[in-house]
Parts: C-alpha cells; structure tokens; sequence
C-alpha cells in the first residue's frame, strides 16, 4: 500500500470512528429523550388522575352541601315558623299577658331576624353555585313597582319614610320576576334602613335605550368613596354598625348583583355622597337576547 492509500485509509477510519461516535451519541440522546418523556408522560399521567380525584371529590362535597343546605333549610324554618307562629298566637292575647307582652314582642324580632339570616344565605348560596331555579318570561314592569312598595310599606311607615315612585310609562321587562322583585326589594329595605325618620325614598322607573331603569335614591348616611367597592361583596360591612341601629347580614346587595348581573344580564351602578344619601341604579333586560 503506498503512502497515498494509507494516508486515505487513516482518514476514512477516523470518519468512521467520527460517525460511529456520533450514532452511538445520538442513540444515547434518543434514549435519554425517550425515557425523559416517558417520565413526563407518567408524572402527567399521575397529575391528572389526582386532579380528577380532586375533582371527583370537589363534586361529592357540592353535593353534600347541596343535600346539606335543603336539609337545613327545613330544619331550621321549620321551628322558625313555629316559634312566630305561637308568638302571633301570644299577640292575639296581648291583653291578658301584661308585662309577657314585651317578651312576646322580643320573641317576633328575634325570630324574624334569624329566617332573614337563613334566608339570606340559603339565597347567596344558591345563586354563587348557579343552582338558582330561574323561569324567565315577560311580564308588567309597574306591577314589580307596585308589589315592591306594597311589601316595604310597613317598614317605611315604622320610620315615618315617605315612599315616592316615578314611573315613565315602561311597560315590559323580561326575566324571572319573583327574583327581580326581590333585588329591586331589597334595594329600597337598605335605602329605608340608612334613611333618617321622616325620610324621603323615590323609586324610579324608566327607559334606558333597550333596557329598563330602576332607581333607588335616599336621602340617608350615604357612602364613602373608598368603600363603593366593597358593596357588592357578601358580608361585607361599609358603616360602623355600632354606631347604627340597623341590622342586616351584608348579604342583601350581593344577592342583588348575583340576581341582575349574574342571571339576567343586566348592570347595577352606585352614586353616593356621605351624608347625603345614595342612589343605586339597575338596567333590566326587555327582551331574551339581552339575558346571558
């Protein structure tokens, strides 16, 4: 063999070594990557299957809660109803109970107080789990005026609150109307609640473009700028309840922005000014298209 031809054949070997170095390389790399994502596809495997025991487990206890609440919901309103019940019995005989007269009236407060308590978080709760039982249709916007003044006539009247309404002639809304009788409710409750006696509450009632406006102005205590935001959260407090002789659970604009946001698609706005009392303001749908 002559120089020239060992010289080629030095060379070929060491690209031969060269090559063979690079396979055996890139066999190790190929093995490495495939164990790797053997690895990963087991850890994603094992992480998958906790998060659906964790959601499996998530459901058994939503559903536990929901059997809970219904359970609960009986058991409590029903000796609730039991003891305003007797108590209105007492009051019938008002006459012969003398000084047990004031305890009877205690009995009604506190009673009442505690089914609007129930009531309260039975409501959020419902509605915050989409569990809420909605039955949509049109119906008369002045007869949900009409049943929200009936029903906080006598509130306003322990007060001495003038309720005054203003109505433009809308005549239809669309949605669940027992649920947005109780947001519009609710609204002038707080707006009674936080009026001073011989106070002035206005309902307003108007169109708004494709929507309806109702409006709930009082002349009360009014709200400070900083605290407009936590409104809306549930049992958020936004007034120093110890200086106030009001009650209430923080639920009550909570389960209103639930009921128009959340359920009908609608939009809920404050204006308030301390001392000088505020104004709250919802747009209602008037058609299905509106409602999400």
């Amino acid at each position: 063999m002559t120089d020239l031809e060992a010289k080629w054949e030095r060379r070929l070997q060491r690209e031969r070594a060269a090559r063979k170095e690079a396979e055996k390389l890139l066999e190790d790399k190929s093995e490495e990557l495939w164990e790797l994502n053997q690895s990963l596809a087991s850890r994603v495997a094992e992480r998958t299957r906790e998060l659906e025991e964790a959601l499996a487990q998530a459901e058994q206890a939503n559903r536990a809660k929901d059997v809970f609440l219904s359970t609960m919901s009986h058991e409590v309103r029903t000796p609730l109803n039991a003891i305003l019940g007797f108590a209105q019995l007492l009051e019938m005989r008002r006459e012969s109970l003398g000084e047990l007269a004031g305890f009877v009236d205690n009995i009604q407060v506190a009673g009442k107080s505690l089914l609007n308590l129930v009531n309260s978080i039975l409501d959020i709760t419902k509605l915050e789990s989409g569990r809420q039982d909605v039955e949509l249709q049109r119906f008369d916007a002045n007869s949900l005026v009409s049943s929200v003044l009936t029903q906080s006539q006598v509130l306003a009247q322990q007060k001495g609150i003038e309720l005054v309404t203003e109505q433009s002639g809308v005549a239809e809304l669309y949605g669940d109307v027992q649920l947005l009788t109780q947001a519009v409710l609710n609204l002038v409750v707080n707006a009674i609640k936080f009026s001073p006696e011989q106070g002035v509450v206005t309902l307003t009632l108007a169109a708004a473009g494709d929507q309806v406006a109702i409006a709930v102005r009082d002349n009360g205590i009014g709200i400070a700028r900083d605290k407009l935001d936590e409104l809306f959260k549930p049992f958020s407090q936004v007034h120093d309840r110890s200086q106030l002789s009001v009650g209430g659970t923080g639920l009550g604009l909570a389960i209103v922005k639930s009921i128009v946001e959340g359920l009908h698609g609608g939009r809920i706005e404050v204006t308030s000014e301390l001392g000088s009392g505020s104004e709250f303001r919802l747009f209602l749908p008037t058609s299905p298209s509106q409602v999400s």
